[in-house]
């Protein structure tokens, strides 16, 4: 009877060890599930003092200027390691970076000497300087030139990057901190962080053409073109990502940037903005040191996570991965973006 029972309990034995295996598997697989969601740490890559520019190259690669080290990099956007590092001391504090999507050249503002500089697509020299004055920040592409947002010197610029020669300057009123080339409307918008106003620009004459306002706009932070031609906006006095009708009209929507579940939580603090390319996704940064990922298309939050201190840029790279500069801790920290 025992010799029996031995005998049929062997395969019974063996089907229960297959069962438990393949319950393992499936755990092991549901964890490796919740590791790869949304907004999870993928890694942290430490870049030096005050990380603040951030965005990516066509071939996937991420750029990071460091402002306070005066230093560029080059993320391997697979490898998530340093590929290449400049070292621009000699041109004071740095504050934003533009590659370009057909030369790779890449394009930086050193804010306080009022200069512009194109560095070579190997991140190994300065390959030309543009003196332009009033601390230039944000940057913008139209057709084969660069356009300069020039915060103190009240001016937009436009310099042709080959020679690296200022073309023209006009007034753009107070503060202008960043400029968006408009598509779809063609149109060129500089966003203006205390007039609660964003110019809108011809692009052809560069002539002032109109001015969007609203009174949610108090304190405008980060800006960008959706696909239809919508203006996404930033306000530092909120916690919504802002969505204006295309023209300029009112509000189209409102995307709350906090689910609220966290009642320790300081005020989000929003700082800087990044579209998905395809359009229907976004990511934003906060000063708070929390990340949101929101759905456009349908106007919700789909999930936010505190991943640092201070965060001040952020950019979608590749595989659909999110990099953010966590200004506080000198450091890149990438997330799982889409799956």
């Amino acid at each position: 009877m025992s010799g029996d029972g031995a005998m049929l309990g062997e395969p019974s034995r063996r089907l229960t060890g297959l069962i438990a295996l393949m319950c393992l598997g499936w755990g092991l697989g549901s964890l490796g599930a919740l590791r790869a969601a949304p907004l999870d740490e993928l890694a942290r890559i430490p870049v030096g003092v005050e990380p603040l520019g951030i965005t990516a190259t066509r071939q996937g690669d991420i750029l990071v200027v460091v402002a306070a080290a005066s230093t560029v990099l080059r993320i391997d956007g697979q490898q998530l390691t340093i590929a290449a590092k400049l070292d621009l001391s000699q041109y004071g504090r740095l504050n934003r970076v533009l590659s370009h999507p057909e030369t790779d050249d890449v394009f930086v503002t050193a804010s306080v000497q009022g200069a512009v500089l194109r560095l070579g697509k190997g991140l190994d020299q300065v390959t030309g300087i543009a003196r332009v004055g009033g601390f230039p920040q944000g940057m913008a592409l139209l057709g084969p030139n660069l356009l300069v947002a020039l915060t103190a010197g009240q001016a937009l610029a436009l310099l042709e990057p080959i020679g690296m020669v200022a073309l023209k300057a006009v007034d753009a009123g107070d503060r202008p901190t960043l400029v968006r080339h408009d598509t779809v409307n063609r149109r060129i918008l500089v966003l203006k962080s205390t007039t609660r106003s964003i110019w809108v620009f011809d692009p052809k004459t560069l002539s002032h053409t109109g001015t969007i306002s609203n009174p949610n706009l108090v304190r405008l932070a980060d800006m960008a073109v959706g696909p239809k031609g919508e203006i996404l906006v930033l306000d530092t006095s909120n916690d919504n990502l802002m969505i204006l009708k295309a023209d300029g009209t009112g509000l189209e929507n409102t995307i709350s940037l906090s689910a609220g579940s966290c009642t320790t939580c300081e005020a989000h603090y929003p700082m800087a903005l990044s579209i998905h390319p395809s359009g229907t996704k976004a990511v934003v940064a906060g000063r708070s040191g929390r990340v949101s990922l929101l759905d456009l298309k349908n106007g919700t939050l789909l999930a936010e996570k505190p991943v640092g201190q201070d965060l001040r840029g952020i950019c979608w790279g590749a595989e659909n991965r999110v990099f953010v500069t966590s200004f506080a801790t000198g450091e890149v920290v990438v997330l799982e973006g889409l799956r």
